[in-house]
C-alpha cells in the first residue's frame, strides 16, 4: 500500500492549525468578557436586593412610628476602610453594614433626646467591636461620628481587617 506524501498538504495543515488556535483564543477572550460582565451584573443585583430589603424594613418601621416625633425611626450605617487603607468591596461593605445595623436595631424607638444628651455612650456601643467571618475575614469596627437628623440616627464607622491567629488542625492537635 502506498503512503501519501504529506509535504504536499503542509500549508493546508498549517492553515487548519492556525484556524483552530484562533478559535480557542477567541473563545477564551469571549468567556473572560462574559464572566466579567456577569460578575458586574451579580454585584449590582446584590446591591439592589440589599437596598430593597432596607427600604422594606424602613417602611415597616416608619408605619409603626408614623406619628411619633423625637423618636429614632431609622439607623443608618456608613462603613469606610479608613485613611491609607484599600477600600472595602461592595459585598463586604454591605454585609458589615447589615451586621452593624442588626446590632443597633434596639435603638429604633428610643428618644433622640437621650442620644443627644449622651452621645459617648452610644459611640461606645461599637468601640473596637469585632465582626467575625465577613467574607472570610474578621473586622474591627470603630465609630468615627454619630449624627441625629430628625428621626434618623447615622453612624460613620471604620472597619479594619484583622489577621486571624493560626489554628491547629485536628491532626496537629492529636500529635501533641
Amino acid at each position: 500500500m502506498r503512503v501519501p506524501v504529506l509535504e504536499k498538504y503542509a500549508r493546508f495543515y498549517q492553515a487548519v492549525g492556525i484556524f483552530i488556535a484562533g478559535g480557542i483564543v477567541g473563545a477564551a477572550i469571549y468567556m473572560g468578557i462574559h464572566q466579567h460582565l456577569f460578575n458586574t451584573l451579580w454585584l449590582e443585583n446584590y446591591a439592589y436586593k440589599e437596598k430593597i430589603k432596607d427600604l422594606e424594613e424602613d417602611m415597616r418601621t416608619l408605619r409603626k412610628l408614623r406619628d411619633s416625633q423625637g423618636i429614632v425611626a431609622k439607623v443608618n450605617v456608613h462603613v469606610d476602610a479608613g485613611e491609607g487603607r484599600q477600600p472595602l468591596d461592595t459585598v463586604t461593605q454591605k454585609e458589615l453594614e447589615a451586621k452593624i445595623r442588626a446590632d443597633l436595631k434596639f435603638l429604633i424607638g428610643k428618644k433622640s433626646e437621650d442620644i443627644q444628651d449622651n452621645p459617648d455612650v452610644y459611640k461606645k456601643l461599637l468601640a473596637s467591636k469585632m465582626y467575625f467571618g465577613v467574607q472570610g475575614k474578621d473586622y474591627r469596627v470603630d465609630v468615627q461620628a454619630l449624627f441625629i437628623s430628625g428621626t434618623q440616627l447615622t453612624y460613620w464607622v471604620t472597619a479594619k481587617d484583622t489577621a486571624r491567629a493560626p489554628t491547629l488542625s485536628g491532626s496537629d492537635q492529636r500529635q501533641r
